[in-house]
């Protein structure tokens, strides 16, 4: 099959026939344009693409107002950049509607490793942009131009050869040391791509963890990177993220020896997907790591990854609720169990229990995750008020007592109301004769 045909199969007559747009707009302008990065490399493998990138060789504002200008019924702007000279753009054909960002091709430069990139020049000829990119298969250009449509331009040289035979390569030796970031990027495509680290890449790699040359600045990429690499809920990816110490870019040592396995950890977070936000998964897996880290390095390098609130309150939770083990174990009834691990988020739940290697303690968060947390009083407040009790205070210990019966005896909806009924007669007659 041609490029040709795995362009049309690739994409919907939609899809094709927004980008005829583009390639008008584009020979009327004299200018070329392009689709980059991971959208050509997944239409050459025949694999199904996430976003349409679009570069241009000029000024991609411009190009982007003329385009909707002319276009007005199908294309609108949704958002610009005018220092960047990029957009992000919305089409619309027929009743389908789908996203295309369009970037200026530009240079970049790094002050020192790690550093944010600073804008150098926009409206560059293809390889100077080619050259800011992290790997060879993500650095494909394909024209849409009329004149050479569907044509690939393979300004690394490797390209081509690389997705043939399934290699991740970097385009320049200093590439992880101004962005580590791509280290963990790296092991996101190898996983989803089931393709290698090409030799010199996998010593570069590393060099750089073993460096201390980069510094913190960019941190939330590397955040990135993790969330997403370790969201794919992957053996593959946390077997690597630790044996291949990329674990280094978040936190300086741990005993890799004693976490967890990557197919147990990840059988116990599927098992629980219900339960948790599967968008914290990759928090699950930072706590095995930071369990078995100096303590005092766990503190410094959450605030590295500069968590949100949430997040941090996760880790902390992990923590709080690995110091109450002993309680936990010792927990006799269900409410017992219910009323420790009800205090923390599900995620915290989820990563003791990847830890735990006792059978009698991992069934007692079983019991919780798929049961006990699930176990709600239908009886309220606004119940107890009908009684004529005043007092607030008591009113917890009502609700309480309540689910304690409830939770330790399985009671049914008929049997919790005559419970809670009497509970409140004894709470009433209580409340009177303090009064008298």
């Amino acid at each position: 099959m041609n490029i040709f045909q795995k362009y049309q199969k690739a994409l919907s007559n939609e899809e094709r026939q927004a980008l005829s747009f583009c390639t008008q707009v584009a020979d009327d302008m004299g200018i070329k344009i392009y689709l980059v990065g991971g959208i050509v490399r997944d239409i050459l493998i025949n694999r199904e693409f996430n976003d349409i990138d679009i570069l241009v060789e000029d000024d991609a504002v411009l190009f982007g107002d003329i385009l909707t200008k002319k276009f007005a019924k199908n294309i609108e702007i949704l958002a610009r950049n005018d220092k960047f000279k990029t957009l992000k753009i919305k089409f619309t054909i027929g009743t389908k509607n789908f996203e295309a960002d369009l970037a200026s091709t530009r240079s970049e430069v790094y002050e020192y490793p790690s550093a944010l990139p600073i804008l150098a020049e926009t409206g560059v000829v293809l390889k100077k942009d080619i050259k800011r990119r992290d790997f060879t298969v993500n650095a494909l250009a394909m024209s849409l131009n009329s004149k050479d449509f569907c044509q690939i331009y393979d300004e690394t040289e490797n390209g081509l050869n690389d997705i043939e035979n399934g290699l991740i390569r970097i385009l320049h030796p200093d590439s992880f040391m101004d962005d580590p970031s791509r280290i963990v990027r790296g092991l996101k495509y190898r996983a989803k791509l089931n393709f290698s680290l090409e030799e010199t890449t996998e010593i570069l790699q590393e060099q750089c963890l073993k460096s201390d040359k980069y510094t913190n600045d960019c941190q939330d990429r590397i955040k990135k990177e993790v969330k997403e690499t370790l969201n794919l809920l992957l053996p593959y990816c946390f077997n690597r993220f630790v044996s291949e110490n990329i674990y280094k870019l978040i936190i300086s040592q741990t005993s890799k020896k004693d976490i967890p396995n990557g197919n147990l950890v990840c059988k116990i977070i599927d098992g629980c997907k219900n339960f948790i936000d599967t968008e914290n998964i990759w928090l699950i897996f930072l706590c095995m790591i930071f369990n078995f880290a100096p303590f005092e390095l766990v503190g410094n390098n959450t605030e590295k990854l500069a968590l949100k609130r949430k997040e941090q309150a996760i880790i902390t939770d992990f923590f709080l609720l690995k110091s109450e083990l002993e309680l936990l174990q010792n927990a006799k009834t269900n409410y017992d169990i219910y009323e420790i691990l009800n205090k923390y988020s599900p995620e915290a739940v989820v990563a003791n229990l990847c830890l735990t290697k006792e059978t009698e303690l991992a069934d007692k968060y079983y019991l919780y995750i798929n049961k006990l947390k699930d176990i709600k009083l239908s009886v309220s407040g606004e119940d107890i008020e009908k009684f004529g009790i005043e007092n607030g205070i008591i009113y917890k210990e009502i609700l309480n007592g309540t689910l304690k019966e409830k939770l330790n005896n399985n009671l049914s909806q008929a049997e919790e109301k005559s419970v809670f009924k009497n509970l409140c007669a004894l709470a009433k007659n209580k409340t009177e004769d303090l009064i008298n």
